[in-house]
C-alpha cells in the first residue's frame, strides 16, 4: 500500500497488554491507540514527517484497513496532532 496526495498510511503501534492484573480485558474496554508509525507519505504532504517517524492522530480520525492482521490507518496530514521526537 501506498499513501497518494496529501494523505499518509499509518501502522499502528500495539503498546496495550490484554489483560489488567490477570483479569482479561474485553475489546469493549481498550482504548484505540493514538500513537502510529509512518508508512508511507503521498507525494503532495508538507508536513515535517518522514518514514519512519512515530505521530499522534486523533481516535475517530481517518479511515482503518486491516491486512495480514495489521491495522493501518489512512489519514490527511493536517490530521496529525503531534509528532513524537525521541
Amino acid at each position: 500500500m501506498r499513501a497518494i496526495g496529501t494523505n499518509v498510511l499509518l501502522k499502528e503501534i500495539e503498546t496495550e497488554k490484554n489483560e489488567i492484573n490477570g483479569i482479561a480485558l474485553p475489546d469493549s474496554a481498550k482504548q484505540k491507540p493514538m500513537k502510529y508509525e509512518v508508512i508511507s507519505i503521498g507525494n503532495d504532504v508538507i508536513a515535517d514527517i518522514e518514514v519512519g517517524d512515530t505521530v499522534i492522530v486523533g481516535k475517530y480520525v481517518g479511515t482503518e484497513i486491516v491486512k495480514d492482521k495489521v491495522t493501518y490507518k489512512v489519514v490527511d496530514e493536517e490530521e496529525i496532532i503531534a509528532k513524537i521526537e525521541e
